[in-house]
């Protein structure tokens, strides 16, 4: 399904370079550009490969102390505004710039948080239905929907733990 997505997007591209072609009266300048926004999103890639290092990233997660998904936004948006531009063609870029800059980045990554979370919650649903669990037990492990048991209630199904030891493995 995949290359089934690829193999349409690279047809739809060349369609569109075609048609911007057609607007210039040049095919040629339209394919020289369509190739050179590849140097470019190679460019972006590099400086965006930094900001993904574990440590610039660990070092922007403690300054920003708040919600991690900003910052791993902030720092994974770049990098994929990258990979799509080093896609040549109209429509990867236009996408790719819409990530790039960060009013677009903002707005499109709270509709993209809301999409992935709803398929992972669609998953988890699936396989709990195929272990004989109900969504409903789901909303109740993460206390949304109805009441859920306070520690010291019965059946909450949990001990306290006091003091636990741990061993780093590397």
């Amino acid at each position: 399904m995949p290359l089934l997505i690829l193999i349409a997007l690279l047809a739809l591209e060349c369609w569109v370079v075609f048609l911007v072609g057609e607007a210039m009266e040049s095919l040629g300048i339209a394919i020289w550009i369509a190739v050179a926004t590849t140097f470019v999103g190679a460019s972006i890639l590099a400086r965006a490969r930094t900001s993904l290092r574990p440590d610039a990233l660990g070092a922007r997660l403690a300054r920003a102390g708040g919600d991690p998904t900003k910052v791993m936004i902030q720092a994974i948006g770049p990098f994929v505004a990258g990979a799509l531009i080093v896609f040549p063609g109209f429509i990867t870029d236009f996408a790719g710039l819409l990530v790039l800059f960060p009013l677009t980045r903002g707005l499109l990554s709270s509709v993209l948080k809301k999409l992935v979370l709803s398929t992972l919650k669609k998953q988890l649903e699936n396989r709990m239905a195929g272990q004989g669990l109900r969504p409903e037990d789901l909303q109740r492990a993460f206390g949304q929907g109805g009441s859920t048991p306070h520690p010291g209630a019965p059946g909450y199904g949990g001990d306290r733990v006091e003091d636990a030891d741990f061993e780093v493995v590397d």
